[in-house]
């Protein structure tokens, strides 16, 4: 929820508050009275709803939502008093159960619609409506929206503000993707900002004067890296209000609305304004979470932010004429003259804020002195020095621009700062300022070394032959740091992971539910802390939610052929990435063959064992080296048939260890694919890119800032006997592979597959 309010004018005596929230029905949001306290006490004149529906008969639009009949955009702005209003549906569909994935589905149908709506005091001029571009194409007759790219948009209106000399006023509302530090969140955020320059531009008479404020459940936070809040805090011309207002640190969640006060959580709700060189300036004076009263948490999963704020018009002290500013003291006043703002490389806003604290923090005015002509007294006036002048001569050509700090840097000027939530590896391409923005470090070497260099002219230090040992000094202790936080974060969620398991194996149930509860809950705790690891970035190719679905329809009802998952194997972090990503569905019947010395290492073991993992045995822990213990592995193969017949699903690395060349896979061994070809199984491929940049092989804990690229691809998807078949009657097969066995043709076919997998995210890793 996003509250902003602007101080009332001589002749309107109440606020205009925009503000925005989520109307999530079946959580509190029912209650008219708790809703009437939401909204109604607020004082708001502009409200911004996200995730509103409107249904035209009892249906159940989302699994979040109940059955019901109602038009809350008509229904909130009749509680709220608000007269007009406008709704915008990003989505048209109901809702109904999946056997097989046990989660979500909308159906399209035209009766039940949710998306996005403002209600407004004020009238509304005209309004516009956006429709983000999905990577993954139009949704087809099924949407499964917990794992797809969900259809999103965002809604404008003008406002005609009912004065004389106030500007309209865009109010835009918009909810962005739930994938935070995603790409799509990302190219959302981008097309928000280029669709907005758009209605600046609109031939009409009121957008070239026109304000703007931005209200967003962006889904992510102010520190987070990679986000769509990077991307319009990279843009200096939108102002973060929670930052201008100077919103506290402490108690400022907004999501989840529940959860001790604020005191844990994230706020993910924000409110930008539009500060241009010839336009007003957005200013605001508080900001603050909303949380006074029960119903302010029932109301919604999403607090209220309040804002309160104004667009001011700077005045014009650029003129010839000079301008005093007097410091008061004591009942007694000095006049300062300002020098020639017209001269300097700051605004005047800066230099008043130079001035506060050049008079140690006592108050200034900018208000221009009426000089009164005074006839001349009895006696001759005391001799007084003359009024000190501050003068700040241009800094000299090709000098280094000082560093700015956020706080004080202003939007309107044209010398370079950096933004609220600067981050030096921001994915921001050429430069911002003198900041050059550098791709994420991929280890300690060279690429967070030249980002340091990058850093180091910004830090008041002179080029010279220091710099790349700072710079190196620089990369090893950001390094270390990231490593000691990401393993802090594995560490503390491991150990309740543990700890929930040991509890469960204590319950009397059937093993294999057992199992997979505690598979949940390690893909719970692993997705967790990479939550908490932002520096970490994990995107997945376009095809991959497609790739899934598909296979998951074609095992629907299938038992005889069990689906197996094979991934490339560089990292240690390459297990944790593949839990993370697959569905539940196919997570809860996956076992997969692990190390036998992880099954002695404290709290892994636990994992290992409580989610039914299989040991694999080696005679030699030497690397490159592949000897294996048969008589061992012949008991845990027994095992694995087991699992397979009773309609389990298994997952391995054919490449059989850790690879030290990732960016080659090692021929595929045997093993896998011998049974693979045994119960004709369905083969899928979960492929990893950047693993061994955040998490190297000979780091004992992994960490580092880096982008892991993930990519899904059938790769049999009606069983391995028939790709067999397949591949022995194509003609792009070579006469020399046929000769060989089944399964060594199938093992060098599934690594040349893999590895244009592979080869591709690298390829787009370097064009990014």
């Amino acid at each position: 929820m996003l509250l902003c309010s602007l101080p009332p004018s001589p002749s309107q005596s109440q606020s205009t508050s925009p503000r925005s929230q989520r109307a999530r029905r079946g959580k509190g949001f029912l209650d008219e009275e708790e809703e009437d306290d939401g909204c109604g006490e607020s004082g708001a004149d502009v409200v911004c709803l996200q995730e509103v529906e409107a249904n035209g008969e009892v249906l159940r639009v989302r699994k979040w939502s109940v059955p019901h009949a109602d038009n809350q955009p008509q229904q909130i702005a009749a509680m709220c008093g608000l007269p007009h209003f406008t709704f915008s549906a990003t989505l048209t569909a109901t809702f109904s159960k999946d056997s097989l994935r046990g989660g979500e589905v909308l159906q399209h149908s035209g009766d039940g619609r949710y998306g996005l709506c403002i209600l407004s005091r004020f009238p509304i001029i005209r309004s516009r409506q956006l429709s983000f571009n999905r990577a993954e194409g139009s949704p087809g007759e099924t949407l499964f929206m917990d794992q797809e790219e969900q259809p999103r948009g965002a809604l404008a209106v003008l406002l005609d503000m009912q004065e004389e000399d106030a500007e309209p006023m865009w109010v835009v509302n918009t909810h962005l993707s739930h994938r935070i530090a995603s790409k799509e969140q990302r190219r959302q955020a981008a097309e928000v900002l280029h669709w907005m320059d758009e209605l600046r531009s609109e031939d009409l008479p009121e957008s070239d004067r026109a304000t703007f404020l931005l209200a967003a459940d962006l889904n992510s936070p102010s520190f987070c890296p990679y986000s769509s809040y990077s991307v319009i805090a990279a843009d200096s011309r939108w102002k973060d209000l929670w930052q201008e207002g100077g919103g506290p640190c402490c108690c400022s969640a907004t999501f989840p609305a529940n959860w001790c006060g604020g005191f844990f959580g994230t706020r993910i709700d924000h409110i930008f304004g539009l500060c241009l060189e010839d336009g007003p300036i957005p200013m605001c004076e508080t900001a603050r979470v909303v949380r006074e009263t029960p119903a302010d948490e029932l109301a919604s999963d999403h607090c209220a932010v309040f804002v309160q704020m104004d667009f001011v018009v700077a005045p014009d002290v650029c003129s010839k004429e000079e301008v005093t500013v007097h410091q008061f003291t004591f009942g007694t006043s000095a006049p300062i003259q300002l020098p020639d703002f017209s001269q300097m490389h700051k605004s005047p806003r800066q230099e008043v804020k130079s001035l506060r604290q050049a008079g140690h923090g006592e108050e200034l005015s900018l208000a221009p002195v009426q000089e009164v002509e005074r006839s001349a007294p009895d006696r001759p006036p005391l001799p007084r020095s003359p009024p000190p002048a501050i003068h700040r001569p241009p800094p000299p050509s090709g000098a280094q621009p000082p560093f700015v700090s956020p706080r004080n840097a202003s939007p309107r000027t044209a010398s370079p700062r950096l933004p609220g939530n600067w981050h030096p590896h921001m994915p921001q391409q050429g430069f911002y300022g003198q900041v050059p923005m550098q791709p994420p470090p991929q280890m300690y070497g060279e690429p967070m070394i030249c980002t340091c260099l990058s850093i180091v002219p910004q830090l008041g230090l002179e080029t010279s032959w220091l710099d790349p040992l700072v710079a190196l000094a620089m990369g090893s202790m950001l390094g270390k740091l990231c490593v000691g936080c990401f393993g802090a974060c594995f560490a503390l969620n491991l150990l309740w992971a543990t700890l929930f398991m040991r509890f469960v194996g204590l319950l009397p149930m059937e093993k294999r539910r057992r199992e997979s509860i505690c598979l949940v809950v390690v893909q719970a705790a692993w997705r967790i802390s990479l939550f908490f690891c932002p520096w970490v970035s994990i995107s997945h190719s376009d095809d991959t939610a497609a790739e899934w679905r598909g296979m998951q329809q074609k095992m629907e009802g299938v038992t005889e052929q069990p689906l197996m998952v094979l991934g490339n194997h560089a990292s240690f972090l390459d297990v944790i990435v593949a839990t993370c990503c697959m569905p539940a569905s196919v997570l809860i019947k996956c076992r997969t063959y692990m190390d036998a010395h992880l099954f002695a290492m404290p709290l892994i073991s636990t994992v290992c064992r409580s989610v039914g993992h299989f040991p694999v045995y080696f005679n030699s822990a030497e690397a490159g080296v592949f000897k294996v213990d048969k008589e061992k592995n012949e008991k845990v193969d027994q095992e694995v048939d087991k699992h397979l017949h009773s309609g389990g699903w298994l997952c391995f690395y054919p490449e059989g260890q850790c690879n030290r060349t990732p960016d080659q896979l090692m021929p595929f061994r045997y093993g896998g694919m011998k049974k693979a070809l045994e119960f004709d199984a369905r083969l899928i491929s979960v492929v990893c890119h950047g693993n061994e940049k955040v998490w190297p092989r000979k780091m004992k804990m992994g960490g580092l800032p880096g982008s892991i690229r993930v990519s899904c691809k059938q790769l049999a998807p009606d069983g391995v006997k028939a790709l067999v078949k397949q591949l022995r009657e194509s003609k792009d097969i070579s006469a020399e592979d046929k000769k060989g066995e089944d399964f060594e043709l199938l093992a060098r076919h599934l690594q040349r597959v893999m590895q244009t997998q592979y080869d591709d995210m690298n390829g787009r890793a370097k064009e990014d």
